[in-house]
């Protein structure tokens, strides 16, 4: 007994069904695929946020005052975010709880350089190499008026040229400060991500034990 094949219409609806199951798994298959997108760019920028706070948080918590700010914009080059502050009272054996006085290995200068798109920490990294003259010059200008001074950025700069790159690919960023009875400060950083994308985080940080210079 010889077996009947398909005929022209059953093949036409085995095809047909066949391609609805196909892409039916192609949809499932893209959702799939972007729902894992979707979450690992989420978990990347929670990740890079919690490393801005705490990159900040790191020379901002422990500093003892705030001083000028010039506070930039996410979305300009011009006047780019930058914030002098007595990064802590240092101590010593002749001074262990600090001399209560602002010196110029104190003084810190956080700089966003759109150029390089990096957050820069300007500071005398190498003060220990410098004579004890140029020590004494520098002290006699470090106060409470000189970080206050914003035309200040520019020499302190030039003469703490080994700044320290707290983050790179900044697109922009924002600085803004309080400086009441519990300083702190507010930034607003937009970055890159390896894939090209950009996002901004905010947030805050409170000084913990601000001090009154002095000086």
């Amino acid at each position: 007994m010889r077996r009947r094949g398909f005929t022209i219409v059953e093949l036409i609806i085995g095809m047909f069904i066949t391609a609805m199951v196909l892409a039916a798994l192609a949809a499932v298959s893209m959702a799939v695929s972007t729902g894992w997108q979707q979450a690992e760019s989420a978990d990347s920028a929670f990740v890079t946020g919690t490393q801005v706070q705490s990159r900040l948080a790191e020379y901002f918590r422990p500093a003892s005052a705030l001083g000028v700010v010039q506070k930039g914009t996410l979305n300009s080059s011009v006047s780019p975010a930058t914030l002098f502050f007595w990064m802590g009272d240092a101590t010593d054996a002749s001074n262990p709880t600090g001399d209560g006085s602002i010196q110029f290995n104190e003084i810190g200068l956080l700089r966003y350089d759109p150029t390089s798109e990096e957050i820069r920490l300007y500071y005398a990294t190498d003060w220990s190499t410098w004579t004890s003259g140029a020590k004494t010059a520098a002290n006699l200008l470090a106060n409470t008026a000189y970080i206050n001074n914003i035309s200040n950025f520019t020499t302190f700069m030039a003469t703490c040229s080994n700044y320290r790159v707290l983050m790179r690919n900044v697109h922009g960023m924002q600085l803004n400060t309080v400086t009441d009875d519990s300083p702190l400060v507010e930034y607003q950083v937009e970055l890159e991500d390896g894939k090209g994308q950009t996002s901004v985080h905010y947030g805050t940080i409170t000084l913990r034990a601000p001090v009154t210079a002095l000086n």
